[in-house]
C-alpha cells in the first residue's frame, strides 16, 4: 500500500572526509548529478584533520547546496555528529556517506520510493546494498556475500540512513574509530525498525579490500560487530588512503 505517493522527502547527506583528496571530487560530482529535486537535498562535507588537500578540493564545490566545513581534530564520529548540526531545518532523514562512494542518478529516488511506500516514521535507521566501483567477479561476489550478512546483522557499509527524529536521542560514539556506525544503528533499533534497500544505484571503493585482503575485511567489518563497545574503544582502526 502506498502511504505517501508522490512525496519528496528532504535529505541531508553528511560526508566525513579525512585525507580524501583523490576521491571526494568524484563523490561530489555524482551527488550533484542526482535525478532528484535540487531543493529536496543538501550536502555537508566535514573535512577532519587531513594532511592533504581534501578541504581545498571539496571547497571548490561549495555552494548553497554543498556546505564544506573543516575540523582540526580527526575523527569520523565527531565529523558525522558535527555535520548533522549543520543540516537544514527541513531535513527528515540524514544520509551519512563515506567520501569514496559513487551514487548513480536514481539513488535518492530509490531511497525515497522505499520510504514513501512504507510507514516512514516507524523506521529509525537503514542501510542499502553496495556494489563495487571496480566490477570484477571476485569483488561482486564478495559484496553480495557481505550484503547478506548486513541484512542479517542489520548493519551497514559506507552509508547509513538515519531518521532525524531518532537521531536526537543518540549520536555516533566519538571514541570509536571502528564500528561506530554499527553501534549507532544498534542503539537506534531500540526506537524504531531497521530497513535494507536492495538498490543498484550505490557503488563503493574497493581500496580497503585490496589493502587488507578480503578475509581480513570480513573479520574487521563483520565480526567486529560481535565485540563490545568497550573492546572496540581499544582498537585504532587504520585509515586506508
Amino acid at each position: 500500500m502506498v502511504i505517501n505517493k508522490g512525496k519528496k522527502i528532504f535529505y541531508s547527506i553528511v560526508i566525513p572526509a579525512h585525507n580524501e583528496e583523490k576521491y571526494i571530487s568524484n563523490t561530489l560530482k555524482h551527488l550533484l548529478n542526482l535525478k532528484y529535486p535540487k531543493d529536496k537535498y543538501g550536502v555537508i562535507v566535514v573535512e577532519n584533520g587531513s594532511k592533504d588537500k581534501t578541504y581545498g578540493v571539496a571547497k571548490k564545490f561549495s555552494s548553497k547546496k554543498v556546505k564544506v566545513y573543516s575540523l582540526k581534530k580527526p575523527g569520523v564520529s565527531n565529523a558525522k555528529n558535527f555535520g548533522a548540526t549543520k543540516a537544514s531545518k527541513k531535513v527528515k532523514w540524514f544520509i551519512f556517506l563515506d567520501a569514496d562512494c559513487s551514487l548513480k542518478k536514481n539513488f535518492l529516488n530509490d531511497v525515497n520510493s522505499f520510504l514513501c511506500n512504507t510507514k516512514e516514521n516507524e523506521y529509525s535507521a537503514g542501510a542499502c546494498r553496495a556494489r563495487p566501483i571496480e566490477k570484477t567477479w571476485k569483488l561482486r561476489l564478495f559484496l553480495w556475500y557481505y550484503g547478506y550478512h548486513l541484512r542479517v546483522f542489520r548493519a551497514s557499509i559506507s552509508v547509513q540512513f538515519i531518521n532525524k527524529n531518532f537521531f536526537k536521542k543518540v549520536k555516533f560514539d566519538p571514541d570509536l574509530s571502528l564500528g561506530e556506525d554499527y553501534y549507532l544503528l544498534k542503539q537506534l533499533r531500540k526506537y524504531g525498525k531497521f530497513f535494507f534497500i536492495n538498490t543498484k544505484e550505490f557503488e563503493i571503493s574497493t581500496r580497503r579490500f585490496k589493502r587488507f585482503g578480503l578475509l581480513k575485511v570480513i573479520w574487521v567489518w563483520l565480526h567486529g560487530g560481535l565485540l563490545s563497545n568497550k573492546s572496540l574503544r581499544k582498537i585504532n582502526y587504520e585509515v586506508v588512503r
